[in-house]
């Protein structure tokens, strides 16, 4: 590869720069005394999300760590939760699988599982049935939810409300002889699924982990509001963050008629995480209003300019967009002065990730010219190639910045989940009565693109719409179905 010269197309972040975000991080956590013993155990236990929130129920101990619905958990109350859950799970066979809301519950179980060595896969409780069905096949032993057993499910349940209610009964031992897998799953799309594990932080993963901590800006014993779901990757990386760094996490909030506009205010938040829809949702109920936030962070689908500037407007240059793929992690930053020279830029590559445009030929396209992302990032699985292409089509500016341009491979971003046409088209022509089918992605003012859809046959069309949100999940269910 050529050396990057000042009209080629590739970019990186000089690890230069980790330094100053190291200090600025530590800064933020501002270490004591006992810190250093949890330390230790956080580093033998591999760095997985499991170890970060054991690292937290060890710092926190009487201060809050957990902010939801329940009310305030601290260190110790956590503690507890996951020594329910790991008595309640025991020796469970197989992997286990999360269908839970975002309630202390989920995050116990994803630090239990962890402790027990049991690989965790965690699915949205909005997941269609087709996406249920997939994650419930194979070696699955153990599935974890709210509420009583569900007779459709032949796998050994556990309800963990219900078990977070009673006395703890004899803890299993930790029996970790590997590193536990963490695996999400996109909740709302269609067709080939698109799931990303998480096992632990290397060392070459280390730069960009500091990268995105120090960005995000969360500070110890400042509440941190996470409005984006925690089966997504965008929500799962804020709550390790919050965690690691010692800033109470706010859970569920979104799910309030105000999406979490009185939580900012009764608990002091200082940091806000979630998806650009969220985002858009909450500078509506704001009304114009100040909202007293240092930091507003996005990501995981594309950010309206008009919402960029309505945050700039009204908050300040406090907004942070961050932009990844299933398979490379987060790939770039836009800091809030990225965004005040270019509002629909995506950023920056992050510490340690590279960025090329490539044309159709495999050639390195020049600045300013829009071809395929390709990225090389410290996070790709053990044998794959070392460029990752990402599907989306984009450009660099003179600066370095990224702004995307659509997609190269049929699908779209639909309120932060990706949606393939091809499959969405092609389980419609598998349904009774249905001749053929025309899929199509709609501008959308809030959820970026929807799905809309027309179909050739004798069918009713009202039937068909349940039906393919049942199957399909809200996000690749057409919302709209009209006959052809």
């Amino acid at each position: 590869m050529p050396q990057q010269d000042a009209t080629e197309a590739q970019v990186s972040r000089s690890r230069r720069y980790l330094l100053p975000e190291a200090v600025g991080l530590l800064r933020a956590v501002r270490p004591r005394p006992r810190d250093v013993s949890a330390l230790g155990a956080l580093l033998r236990g591999g760095a997985t999300l499991a170890d970060v929130g054991l690292w937290a129920v060890r710092r926190a101990a009487g201060r809050p760590v957990l902010i939801d619905d329940d009310g305030v958990l601290t260190g110790a109350d956590l503690n507890v939760a996951v020594h329910r859950l790991m008595a309640a799970i025991g020796d469970s066979p197989g992997r286990a699988v999360a269908c839970l809301g975002d309630h202390r519950g989920l995050v116990a179980t994803i630090i239990a599982a962890g402790a027990l060595g049991i690989d965790l896969t965690l699915l949205s409780p909005r997941a269609g049935e087709q996406a249920r069905r997939r994650v419930l096949s194979g070696d699955v032993g153990l599935v974890l939810h709210d509420g009583p057993a569900r007779p459709d499910i032949t796998q050994r349940q556990i309800d963990v409300r219900a078990v977070l209610q009673r006395p703890a009964g004899p803890v299993p031992a930790a029996r970790r002889t590997r590193i536990p897998a963490l695996v999400l799953h996109s909740s709302g799309s269609s067709g080939a699924p698109h799931p990303r594990t998480e096992r632990r932080v290397g060392w070459a993963q280390l730069p960009t982990v500091v990268s995105l901590a120090a960005a995000l800006g969360a500070r110890r014993g400042e509440p941190m509001l996470v409005a984006a779901p925690l089966s997504h990757g965008h929500g799962l990386s804020a709550l390790a963050a919050g965690l690691l760094v010692g800033a109470p996490v706010l859970l569920g909030a979104s799910r309030h008629a105000d999406h979490g506009l009185a939580s900012i205010a009764a608990h002091r938040v200082g940091t806000w995480v979630g998806l650009p829809t969220q985002l858009a949702d909450l500078m509506t109920q704001a009304g114009g209003a100040h909202l007293p936030l240092r930091r507003i962070v996005v990501g995981s689908a594309p950010l309206s300019a008009m919402v960029v500037e309505q945050v700039r407007s009204t908050v300040g240059e406090v907004l942070v967009n961050y932009y990844g793929t299933t398979e490379s992690g987060t790939v770039t930053i836009a800091r809030p002065a990225d965004l005040a020279a270019d509002p629909a830029t995506v950023g920056r590559p992050a510490t340690g990730v590279t960025i090329r445009i490539q044309d159709p030929a495999g050639w390195v396209l020049p600045r300013g010219e829009t071809g395929a992302v390709l990225v090389r990032s410290p996070w790709r699985a053990a044998g794959e190639r070392p460029w990752i292409r990402t599907g989306d089509l984009g450009r660099l500016d003179a600066a370095g910045r990224l702004t995307l341009a659509g997609r190269e491979d049929g699908t779209v971003i639909v309120g932060g989940h990706r949606v393939t046409l091809a499959a969405v088209a092609d389980w419609l022509e598998r349904q009774m009565a249905v001749d053929r089918a025309e899929v199509t992605a709609v501008p959308h003012p809030r959820l970026g693109e929807v799905v809309h859809a027309r179909i050739a046959g004798d069918v009713d069309l009202h039937e068909l719409h349940t039906r393919a949100r049942t199957e399909l999940g809200d996000a690749a269910a057409p919302r709209e179905i009209r006959a052809w």
